[in-house]
Parts: structure tokens; sequence; C-alpha cells
């Protein structure tokens, strides 16, 4: 039970810790993602806490998978999409006076901290669900 809270807060915790940086708009969180991930990865620690409460610990497997996958999915579509921005704009601004400055705001592009907590809290539930021990104490 204690793990699953741990996991589960873990993953809530990087909800709302920034996952990238973007000049002139900021951090960007992953209840900032489309579709508003982060609450529905919310949703799915709270509904892990629930089947721990309930004493159906092996069930917690599933959230655990669930947001997992959407972790993973959101991070690959993020880098990859800033990855074709970078290329797009370099082929846009050939010959603009400008480039230079804009090829270094989107250089400084970068991603942060808060992919941690979310692949840590993500894989703690499913260890969890699948019998496993958190090695904290």
């Amino acid at each position: 039970m204690r793990d699953v809270v741990i996991s589960a807060l873990v993953l809530a915790v990087g909800c709302f810790a920034p996952l990238m940086s973007v000049p002139l708009v900021g951090s960007i969180t992953a209840t900032q993602l489309r579709f508003s991930d982060g609450y529905v990865l919310l949703a799915l620690a709270g509904l892990a806490v629930w089947f721990a409460y309930s004493d159906k610990v092996r069930l917690v497997r599933w959230p655990g998978w669930a947001a997992l996958g959407i972790v993973t999915f959101d991070f690959v579509a993020l880098f990859m999409r800033v990855q074709q921005a970078k290329t797009d704009m370099q082929a846009n601004l050939e010959g603009n006076p400008f480039a230079g400055i804009a090829e270094a705001m989107a250089q400084s592009i970068q991603l942060q901290w808060g992919w941690v907590p979310l692949f840590a809290g993500a894989i703690g539930l499913v260890l969890v669900g699948h019998g496993r021990r958190l090695p904290v104490r």
C-alpha cells in the first residue's frame, strides 16, 4: 500500500513539473500538453491508490501500464515535434537576415526534469502491481 501511494505521489508531482522550456513561452507541464494528459495521469494515479485501499493491489499494474504508455508516447511525440520544428525552421529561414536569432531561440528549447518523476512514478506503479517492492525505506 505504501509503495502504491509513493509511486502515485511521484507521478502526481511529475504532472506539475516542467517538462520542456521554450523561449518566450516558459515551462510546459504535463497538464498543458495535448488533451491535458497530466489530468489523465492524475486520474490514473488516483485509481491506483483507490485499488490499493480496496485491497486490489494486483490491479495497480493496469493504471501503471496506462500511465507508462502515455508518458512514453508524450516524450517521443514531443521530442520528435521539437526536432521537426528545428528542421523546418532552418529550411524556412534560408536567406532571412534574422535567421540567426530564430535559430538561437530554437536551439534553446530544452527538455526539463519533469520527465524523471513521470517515468519513475509510472514504473513504480507497474512494479508494485506485479508484486515488487520499491527500494524505499
